[in-house]
């Protein structure tokens, strides 16, 4: 059923949404559970099977990373997917999860957070759904990477730029194809508000309020830069630090 929701486009999305958390509760929580046992997507496969297949587009494909992460995704309901690989496609807004039955397509919408563990760098890499944040009283779509948390955080969000297509009609060169290149945005949030931090440091200090003179001089001791992601993850810390410390 929720197959032929899919089918029927964007504008049925919701009812979609509605109908799945309606499901019977056996397909979507672990049975028998012992006091401190936490509910694991652990009966999945009656819900995934019913996830459309990936249809090919001529766009192209933009994703957070590009290699299959083993990771969890928690849905708006608390329910847990942590069985099958996926990736986050940041222009369609979906996630893709590999089963043995081919590429499933999962909506954005659907999801609350996910996250997995990146051996590169040996951390967590989490996300959050980006209707959490307000610009202008205006919550976000897709999903925000928080890179550091406290009462002021820091959070990226992937966003897809298009890229004109190259093609040359006279001589019939290059692509006519849609393409989308990644850029990433830095934001300051605080008290749900996600404000987007410019590369120039002046532009940024309005956002500390009465703490800006202490941050100029800390910045400025420190030679950090806005557009270094480590730079910026001290500055908001440093940040986080002024704030608590006052209350």
């Amino acid at each position: 059923m929720i197959s032929l929701l899919f089918d029927l486009g964007t504008h049925w999305k919701m009812v979609g949404l509605l109908i799945f958390f309606s499901l019977p509760a056996p397909m979507l929580c672990a049975q028998n559970l012992l006091p401190g046992q936490s509910r694991h997507f652990d009966q999945t496969g009656g819900l995934i099977m019913e996830i459309p297949l990936a249809a090919k587009e001529d766009m192209g494909s933009l994703f957070v990373s590009d290699e299959w992460q083993d990771g969890t995704i928690e849905l708006s309901n608390g329910t847990v997917i942590d069985e099958y690989p996926f990736k986050y496609e940041i222009v369609k807004d979906h996630f893709e999860l590999k089963t043995a039955k081919g590429v499933k397509i999962l909506p954005g919408g659907w999801v609350k957070k996910f996250s997995w563990w990146e051996a590169g760098i040996n951390k967590e890499r989490r996300f959050v759904a980006g209707d959490s944040f307000f610009q202008n009283n205006i919550p976000f779509v897709g999903f925000f990477e928080m890179l550091y948390e406290g009462q002021a955080a820091l959070a990226l969000r992937f966003q897809g730029e298009e890229v004109k297509p190259n093609y040359v009609p006279q001589f019939n060169v290059g692509s006519v194809d849609k393409k989308y290149m990644k850029k990433e945005l830095f934001y300051l949030v605080e008290d749900q508000s996600a404000f987007p931090i410019s590369k120039k440091n002046k532009q940024n200090l309005t956002y500390f309020k009465e703490n800006a003179p202490k941050m100029a001089d800390y910045i400025k001791s420190n030679r950090l830069k806005f557009n270094r992601q480590d730079d910026v993850v001290r500055i908001i810390e440093y940040y986080d630090l002024l704030i608590s410390s006052s209350n």
